[in-house]
């Protein structure tokens, strides 16, 4: 058959470069788009590749489901949507239009991460997107008008600018009554700052509060009642404290010492370097970070050192 061709082109050569018997040239019967590649010829399988492999004129077509001109392995990232391929316009609608791998670029004119059709509503405001953290500023800066600043969510009387602490719940707010309901009613910084929230009992200069709390926990409930955790910095007063948490609680207390500032060097919350110890035997230990200090717990007066986060009661200096 071959042979029958090229006699029927004689003088007019026909040309099968690489072997796959479809000829190129000036052939009346040249069919060939690509005589360098036999893998390239009519009726050839078109394969994902860039290459026009059946001569069709066309580049991996059965790979172009949206029919856009680019297929996946052409690069584009989104082959059932012809509105994202390689080199078009990127818009503002939450896609990687042009497929560059960046989304709604240039959309974001005051760089806080969200476009104006990703739910900024003053792209000129970096303080300002959906979600945002409201603020006293005079600007909605959460883009949610039902959340603004000068409204009063919860009926209390006060808006967040005004002095309430928490806008959704009308117990609290600036010159609320304190109760104990792990709320900060009164707005001042401080939750359940009350002798009854411990049950807490004064014993001569001290207040020993049963109930159980972290060693940083222990000592804001201490300094909300005006004072600190117990400093016990000699024998005799120290003494005197184990007998007055004895009257309350048989458990060891928080006491205001610590090494938390630096290992090993045990430190009184007044500021005083430790002088005069009652270290219980073996104590202290550092066993898994404990940087601070309890007593009554080997024996009355002795302390132990444990982990901040340990729960404990404690003692307070009023």
């Amino acid at each position: 058959m071959i042979a029958l061709l090229l006699a029927a082109c004689r003088g007019d050569p026909c040309l099968d470069a690489d072997g796959d018997g479809f000829f190129a040239g000036t052939c009346a019967i040249a069919d060939d788009c690509d005589d360098s590649d036999p893998f390239v010829f009519p009726g050839a399988a078109e394969a994902c590749d860039g290459v026009d492999n059946d001569c069709s004129g066309a580049a991996d077509e059965p790979w172009d489901d949206d029919r856009d001109g680019w297929s996946e392995c052409g690069g584009d990232c989104d082959d059932r949507e012809p509105r994202d391929a390689p080199g078009l316009s990127e818009v503002c609608d939450g896609v990687d239009n042009n497929c560059d791998g960046d989304v709604d670029e240039g959309f974001d004119q005051d760089g806080d991460g969200r476009a104006t059709c990703r739910g900024d509503c003053d792209d000129s405001d970096p303080a300002v997107w959906l979600g945002a953290a409201e603020a006293c500023d005079g600007v909605d800066n959460d883009c949610d008008p039902s959340t603004s600043e000068a409204g009063d969510l919860d009926g209390d009387g006060q808006t967040l600018c005004g002095g309430d602490c928490d806008d959704l719940s009308p117990a609290s707010h600036s010159g609320g009554t304190e109760v104990c309901d792990g709320a900060d009613n009164d707005c001042n910084g401080e939750v359940d700052e009350l002798i009854d929230c411990w049950g807490c009992v004064d014993t001569g200069p001290w207040r020993i509060c049963p109930v159980y709390a972290s060693w940083p926990d222990a000592r804001a409930a201490c300094q909300a009642f005006g004072g600190d955790l117990a400093v016990a910095a000699d024998d005799a007063t120290n003494a005197a404290l184990s007998d007055a948490v004895a009257q309350v609680t048989g458990d060891s207390v928080w006491i205001g010492l610590t090494d938390a500032g630096s290992e090993g060097a045990w430190t009184w919350v007044d500021g005083v370097p430790l002088g005069v110890s009652s270290w219980g035997a073996g104590e202290p230990n550092d066993s898994g970070n404990e940087d601070c200090a309890g007593t009554n717990f080997t024996g009355p007066g002795f302390w132990n050192d444990f982990q901040c986060a340990t729960a404990l009661p404690f003692a307070c200096d009023l």
